[in-house]
């Protein structure tokens, strides 16, 4: 009896310490990507910060102190978002994990900006547009050290309509 109840204790241990750092290791955009970057229409790729500032309309010191902070972007293009690749977006990244930033509905698109904090300080910024015309879908992930405050600049400053251009 004393060996099962052993066993069934470090079985439970194992279990819960797996889980409780899968959660935290991998952000969910990158859980996201790795579920989707081999799907039929999908197109991922790294961009080094300082070309960004390309996408950025505003030459404020603010903005630029905000553009300063990023550390990484990523892109996640999908031509055909099909109801998995949208759940998936859902269970990912729209989800309590993030917070919602902002958030623009139009006729021919829905654009969500979401931000992940660590640490108290917010580490990635996300913008998914979805098209609803052609069914396509963008995801942007800006990763850095922001506060609120950078965000918000950040977010004021990008050129939306230049970056939907790219999909």
């Amino acid at each position: 009896m004393k060996k099962i109840f052993i066993i069934l204790l470090s079985t439970v241990l194992f279990f819960s310490c797996n889980n409780s750092s899968d959660n935290s290791s991998e952000s969910g955009f990158e859980t996201f990507k790795s579920l989707h970057e081999k799907d039929n229409g999908a197109l991922t790729f790294s961009m080094p910060a300082f070309i960004f500032k390309m996408f950025v309309k505003s030459d404020t010191k603010d903005v630029k102190d905000a553009v300063n902070k990023i550390d990484d972007i990523d892109f996640f293009i999908q031509e055909k978002a099909d109801d998995a690749f949208t759940d998936d977006l859902k269970k990912h990244i729209l989800n309590k994990r993030y917070k919602s930033l902002m958030t623009f509905n139009e006729k021919s698109a829905d654009i969500n900006i979401v931000t992940n904090e660590k640490d108290n300080k917010i580490n990635e910024v996300i913008i998914v547009i979805n098209e609803n015309t052609k069914n396509s879908c963008v995801l942007l992930k800006i990763g850095g050290d922001f506060d609120s405050n950078s965000v918000k600049k950040l977010a004021e400053g990008i050129d939306i309509n230049e970056i939907a251009k790219y999909r």
